[in-house]
């Protein structure tokens, strides 16, 4: 999995072309040319990306968010986050889902990018991490919910060696369910045991 920053204070406006062809442009032409040669010399791989951190359209996060290529996108997985509901929010939804998007990190007013390029959501708010010097911290951000999406679709694939990048895909975003709803959208929860699951009865190609 990875992660990507960037300048929020920068960030592009739709209306601009400028700023269209550097944000997305440029990334897009250059990694869909890169990996497409990749996939034309038959390398399997599956790829896992945080979704970013500015409140923003994914899209405009670069790398692979900014991959439009159908057949590209099959081995694409982007990563939102959430985060567990305030405390009479869980009192209130906890029959139902105790979690929600995280619409804002801590000491900020903004939180994880959303939109149609966002396949999955995964806890990201004050996941404990390794970190440098052989230490451990509590961190937030879709940096934090990339990996478990990342493990997943890897217990997918020990489970299950010969399946397709699309059909680990297919298995991790299809089984994802609980949907948190933001901006009118609804973003489903990633679910490892579903996944696994699923794995073990699909047939490989």
């Amino acid at each position: 999995s990875m992660g990507t920053k960037y300048n929020r204070d920068n960030l592009p406006l739709d209306t601009n072309p400028d700023h269209v062809k550097v944000y997305i442009t440029q990334p897009r032409n250059y990694w869909t040319a890169f990996l497409q040669r990749l996939v034309n010399k038959n390398y399997n791989f599956l790829l896992v990306q945080s979704a970013g951190n500015g409140g923003i359209d994914a899209k405009w996060n670069g790398i692979f968010s900014s991959i439009d290529d159908q057949e590209l996108r099959k081995r694409i997985i982007i990563v939102g986050a959430i985060k567990r509901s305030g405390i009479w929010d869980m009192i209130r939804n906890w029959a139902t889902n105790p979690y929600t998007f995280v619409d804002k990190w801590e000491g900020f007013d903004y939180g994880s990018n959303y939109g149609n390029k966002v396949d999955v959501v995964a806890p990201g708010f004050d996941i404990y991490s390794t970190v440098k010097n052989n230490g451990y911290a509590t961190m937030s951000g879709t940096s934090m919910a990339a990996p478990h999406v990342t493990g997943v679709a890897a217990m997918v694939w020990a489970v299950k060696p010969g399946l397709t990048p699309e059909q680990v895909k297919n298995i991790v975003v299809g089984t994802a369910d609980r949907p948190v709803t933001y901006k009118s959208r609804p973003y489903n929860i990633l679910n490892a045991k579903k996944a696994v699951e699923r794995a073990r009865s699909e047939q490989a190609t």
